[in-house]
């Protein structure tokens, strides 16, 4: 709500709240939930003032996966930047982004498979396996990156 507020012009500020689960349960308290552990279903989910990445598995070497975030990070902090040092106000460089890749927000169940559908009808761009990733790995958009 918060973010298609913000891309829409609003400054409001983003306020996240905890909520309190009941247990029920006379010998287990009820205890709060931050919002920010929301969606474990996200590999890049936002969390509280950061983000996290879950997509590598446990037993997997991160640092390829870090290096490209990083550099993908950075390219985008640059494009900001140099707007920003143009002239242009840094809410409108936010939401200018957000509403150009809108379509890839998603907040719900990414194990469920009405993602898929629903990803392919937003015309988000998907790799569903490791080979298809490494087949594209060596695309010239990805190389132009580095």
């Amino acid at each position: 709500e918060f973010l298609d507020a913000y891309r829409k012009g609003s400054d409001a500020t983003y306020s996240p709240a905890a909520h309190t689960v009941k247990t029920g349960c006379a010998s287990v308290d009820d205890f709060e939930v931050p919002i920010e552990d929301r969606n474990r279903t996200s590999p890049f989910p936002y969390g509280g003032h950061r983000f996290e990445f879950r997509a590598v598995g446990s037993a997997q070497n991160v640092s390829m996966v870090n290096t490209v975030l990083a550099t993908i990070c950075a390219e985008q902090f640059k494009e900001f930047a140099d707007q920003i040092e143009a002239g242009k106000k840094p809410q409108d460089v936010a939401a200018a982004s957000l509403n150009e890749h809108w379509k890839v927000i998603f907040n719900g169940n990414g194990y469920d498979p009405a993602w898929v559908a629903e990803a392919d009808a937003r015309g988000v761009w998907r790799i569903d396996a490791g080979v298809e990733a490494i087949d594209v790995l060596a695309s010239p958009k990805n190389l132009a990156l580095f």
